[in-house]
């Protein structure tokens, strides 16, 4: 049942009125709570996401039976995910490192955290969390309800060490008691309706209108040459697909070691399970173009430096994935492809190997401008998924 939009109309004297007494705090001190007096329509996107995108299936929807999005849920999501209170200093949000122009990733190696001391690891993007089973770059986490909650606790990231001061800080702003009331029906605050608001906003994130998707009802008639070939590299003649599958082209719960040091600074999922070192989350590559610099930690600035690792500077890591190696026959584990298509991979290989490839300056061109059909333009502008809080004069 739909809320009284009157309770929309008042967010935004109360939330005037809750900057003033906030002033104390310098808690956003020349910006304003701007909602729509009707909450903008974030369901039908979740209706209109086809789960059997042709024939692809996804890796199964995530939502929890009792926290299925609704428009008021989302609305409530969206403040609490700009909202600079819901750190330490009052000076960072999660939007701080997860960027809308970005892909909802950062475009810097590491993100500044509260206290500007950088984040331990590049900040992943956060399109088709929907879709996803596993998060963060270490996949510790498999509840997006829980997850959302983490980087609010994280000592460098938010830094509110107990999640449930968040609570006494979210009472002080008069604009939080309508929006809990009309997402769940009463103005108390808690952590668990923070947590289900902020999963309903991040899942709504979704991405299935590219040039890419569109390719797929088009018989991909509106590609290039260009694009085409990288597709066809990208699917057929270079073992992308074994990790990046689906039309999501990511790995929902898959992590693996892709052979980027013999020794790890960082181990990823070793750190957490013996001789699973250098383990990291594979991600979904949509909006890829936009969420450079990429891996764990940011070492790549480009998409061409991305390419060169696959192709030639896989490392022999004691824990490398199967999927990195040439296998017992001299090839690579992509037994679905015609043999005429593994003429890429570089010959005197042996089993055990890292896999390398041959490719031209024109295909590297090419595979980049197949990722580059993976850009959802219009999700990077949605006003549903814009900072709430309007700068005044």
């Amino acid at each position: 049942m739909k809320k009284s939009n009157h309770i929309y109309s008042l967010l935004i004297i109360a939330a005037t009125v809750s900057i003033f007494s906030c002033q104390k705090d310098q808690v956003l001190p020349q910006k304003v709570l701007d909602l729509p007096s009707e909450p903008f329509d974030y369901e039908s996107i979740h209706e209109n996401a086809d789960p059997d995108f042709e024939g692809n299936n996804w890796f199964g929807d995530n939502t929890p039976f009792n926290n299925q999005v609704t428009n008021e849920g989302a609305t409530l999501g969206r403040v609490l995910f700009y909202d600079q209170r819901l750190s330490q200093s009052n000076k960072t949000s999660c939007a701080s490192c997860h960027k809308q122009e970005f892909g909802f990733a950062d475009n810097t190696a590491k993100s500044a955290g509260f206290f500007v001391e950088e984040t331990r690891r590049n900040s992943p993007h956060l399109i088709n969390m929907k879709f996803e089973n596993s998060f963060f770059w270490d996949g510790r986490e498999t509840v997006l309800e829980t997850q959302v909650l983490q980087p609010i606790e994280d000592h460098i990231e938010l830094g509110m060490e107990d999640v449930e001061d968040i609570v006494e800080k979210l009472n002080e702003l008069e604009y939080y008691p309508a929006l809990f009331e009309s997402a769940f029906g009463s103005t108390e605050i808690s952590t668990d309706n923070v947590s289900k608001a902020l999963a309903q906003f991040v899942r709504s994130m979704l991405s299935t209108n590219t040039k890419f998707d569109q390719g797929f009802e088009q018989d991909f008639n509106n590609f290039s040459s260009s694009e085409l070939n990288g597709l066809r590299l990208f699917q057929a003649q270079l073992p992308c697909g074994g990790c990046h599958s689906g039309p999501d082209l990511g790995g929902g719960s898959a992590i693996g070691n892709i052979g980027l040091d013999i020794e790890y600074e960082d181990n990823g999922l070793g750190e957490i399970f013996n001789g699973m070192n250098g383990w990291f989350n594979v991600p979904s590559l949509r909006n890829i173009a936009l969420t450079a610099p990429y891996m764990h930690d940011g070492r790549f600035e480009t998409l061409e430096e991305v390419i060169d690792h696959y192709t030639q500077h896989v490392e022999d890591h004691p824990a490398l994935s199967f999927q990195m190696m040439v296998n017992a026959q001299g090839s690579w584990d992509g037994s679905f492809v015609s043999p005429q298509f593994t003429d890429l991979m570089v010959e005197g290989l042996s089993p055990g190997e890292p896999l390398k490839f041959n490719l031209t300056n024109q295909d590297k061109q090419d595979l980049i401008a197949f990722l580059h059909t993976l850009t959802d333009t219009e999700l990077m502008v949605d006003e549903r998924f814009s900072n709430p809080f309007k700068v005044t004069e």
